[in-house]
């Protein structure tokens, strides 16, 4: 896992202007009526960035199978985005994990898809 991380973590923005960003993109700020994303709330962290920040939030929140429709309907083109969403997927899904380990007991399993998502992504694109 770490080294998956490291191979992402270097991979250039380039000359993308930063673009608005919800900020924290999680299972725990999206509404769902019978499987479908319905709202997203808690716009306290609304930024401008790297969208493969929120794009990792996807891999959060999504069971694997639903990960290619989300990413195409995204329209998610870029390789190198595409490299940071999974590796923003690792950091996040570390840090939800440990917060379901230690305080919030409904976050390790948002972190362990997040882990398991960004593992098989990348395996399945074999970037890396």
């Amino acid at each position: 896992m770490f080294s998956l991380w490291l191979s992402c973590r270097d991979v250039p923005i380039g000359d993308r202007p930063a673009q608005w960003l919800h900020g924290d993109f999680h299972p725990g700020n999206t509404l769902y009526r019978d499987g479908e994303l319905i709202g997203v709330v808690d716009f306290g962290d609304l930024c401008a960035g790297d969208p493969a920040t929120d794009l990792a939030g996807g891999l959060m929140s999504l069971p694997y199978d639903a990960v290619a429709e989300f990413l195409r309907e995204y329209h998610l083109d870029d390789d190198a985005m595409l490299q940071r969403t999974i590796g923003w997927a690792v950091f996040f899904g570390v840090m939800m994990a440990s917060l379901g380990l230690h305080d919030r007991p409904s976050y390790l399993s948002v972190g362990q898809r997040a882990l398991s998502n960004a593992t098989r992504l990348a395996e399945d694109l074999r970037t890396f």
